[in-house]
């Protein structure tokens, strides 16, 4: 009974003494530089963005949050350096929905993004627009739909490479509408912004920030707006789900991750500082300038999003048998 006694004790108060330098490493934090991995190249999805909360955590936190680029493999080398590193904080991630994408396409991933990472907060959400050139047959998407309808394969869909965000929205709009497009794909953006802007793509989708510009100047027209809701800054433009086709809704967001078993009260500390980040006057300004809604939501929603668009991506692959090697 003694040793019994004995044992619950020490196990009690090595508990109490883990559960205090816990607590205190999470007062102290950070006392050194921490690394933000972007899995992504330079001048990608969310780099400004990322560059902009990195400089708030480094003036409210007193230590520089310096981002890193791994690009590779669908984010995946990136991903998996910050899985595999220490739960203390000082490896984060930043990345766009090219997460939930991988898993439908590398079957021998090491993690499971559902399970190994440590969501802290979706940071916001942009809308992004499906867009033609100007002297396509096709003004918006009720006409756009028809087309294809009545021209089936004609339309050359372009995409980003085979995989990527734009052929998945481009399959899942195949879907919901019944029509049948022929897909180009290309290594990156350049080249196909290139050729949407030669009239050699019938159609496309671009991140608002990309496009409007070219928009603007009567390079580009768009179809549809891929939110539920106009954007502020074209009022004008009807979404997709106005024009008849509602379940196609597709903002692309930003999310900040940590390592698995990241202590909860970390995970709070960086969410509470993201959080009163996306409430500064200068971030809301720089944000809104591009139709970026503000979301710095919460870990358990964060969670959410990557589960049903994990699912989501998963289904599409598989019904329409798409391959990276198309």
């Amino acid at each position: 009974m003694r040793f019994t006694m004995t044992m619950l004790y020490t196990a009690t108060l090595a508990a109490l003494t883990g559960t205090a330098f816990a607590q205190e490493s999470v007062d102290a934090y950070p006392s050194r530089p921490v690394t933000v991995i972007n899995p992504l190249a330079p001048g990608g999805s969310g780099d400004v963005e990322t560059r902009l909360y990195n400089q708030k955590l480094s003036e409210a936190l007193g230590k520089p949050f310096i981002i890193d680029f791994k690009p590779g493999a669908g984010t995946t080398l990136g991903t998996a350096l910050v899985v595999k590193s220490r739960p203390d904080g000082y490896t984060l991630l930043t990345v766009s929905p090219s997460l939930t994408i991988a898993p439908a396409f590398y079957k021998d991933l090491p993690y499971d993004v559902n399970r190994d990472l440590s969501p802290i907060t979706q940071m916001s959400k942009r809308a992004t627009m499906v867009v033609a050139h100007p002297a396509v047959p096709y003004r918006n998407m009720k006409e756009f739909v028809a087309y294809m309808k009545s021209h089936p394969g004609e339309v050359n869909w372009g995409t980003n490479g085979a995989g990527s965000i734009s052929h998945l929205l481009g399959e899942w709009l195949q879907t919901l509408t019944g029509t049948k497009m022929t897909f180009v794909h290309y290594k990156g953006v350049s080249g196909l912004t290139t050729d949407v802007l030669g009239g050699r793509i019938g159609a496309t989708v671009f991140t608002f920030t990309s496009a409007l510009q070219l928009v603007k100047t009567n390079k580009l027209k768009i179809l549809g707006m891929s939110t539920t809701e106009r954007s502020p800054a074209l009022p004008d433009v009807p979404t997709v789900q106005e024009q008849g086709i509602p379940d196609f809704e597709y903002p692309s967001w930003l999310g900040y991750f940590g390592p698995p078993g990241m202590a909860p009260a970390l995970v709070a500390k960086l969410n509470g500082e993201l959080v009163k980040a996306a409430h500064s006057p200068d971030v809301i300004k720089t944000m809104a300038a591009d139709s970026t809604t503000l979301v710095a939501g919460t870990p358990e929603q964060l969670k959410k999003l990557v589960a049903t668009e994990t699912a989501r991506w998963q289904k599409l692959v598989t019904q329409a048998g798409i391959k990276l090697e198309e």
